[in-house]
């Protein structure tokens, strides 16, 4: 098995500037530093439980092994896509969903571990919403594959 390549080493902060106290630094610079930053113990994740359709579930595994990734890093993706910049397309050779009323009624409950600073960032994204993690998953995991004509479908 191959080993994981880590990111590069962060620089070194540059000192602030006089007269530029308090001064934070741009959202953006706090996204990457959180999405690059190695995760050194398990005991600094957090845990984030997640209620999900099975059919969401269904959609969030395929769309994640597509990419290579478990479930918590395709969330940590959507999340960045809509915190700034995406950072995947969705492959053009995916198939339409298809669900089952049984598949939208049924739910699973999963835990996903997350950073303390993506935690954070998603916290910050989910008060802005007003929303709750299982609620934003759903949604992004909906606007990623497309899946507004797939749920109106089923009868």
């Amino acid at each position: 098995m191959g080993r994981r390549l880590q990111p590069p080493p962060l620089p070194a902060p540059e000192p602030p500037a006089k007269g530029r106290r308090g001064e934070h630094p741009a959202p953006e610079k706090d996204l990457l530093t959180a999405l690059t930053t190695p995760i050194e113990k398990s005991r600094d994740l957090i845990q984030v439980m997640l209620t999900l359709p099975k059919a969401h579930i269904r959609v969030l595994d395929t769309e994640a092994s597509v990419f290579g990734m478990r479930r918590y890093q395709f969330l940590e993706l959507l999340l960045l896509g809509e915190l700034s910049q995406p950072m995947m397309v969705r492959p053009p050779f995916m198939a339409p969903y298809r669900f089952t009323r049984i598949e939208l009624t049924e739910t699973e409950r999963f835990v996903i571990y997350m950073r303390p600073e993506v935690k954070h960032l998603l916290d910050e994204h989910l008060l802005r919403l007003g929303i709750k993690p299982s609620s934003w998953a759903a949604m992004a995991i909906v606007k990623w594959a497309s899946l507004t004509d797939a749920l109106k479908a089923v009868k």
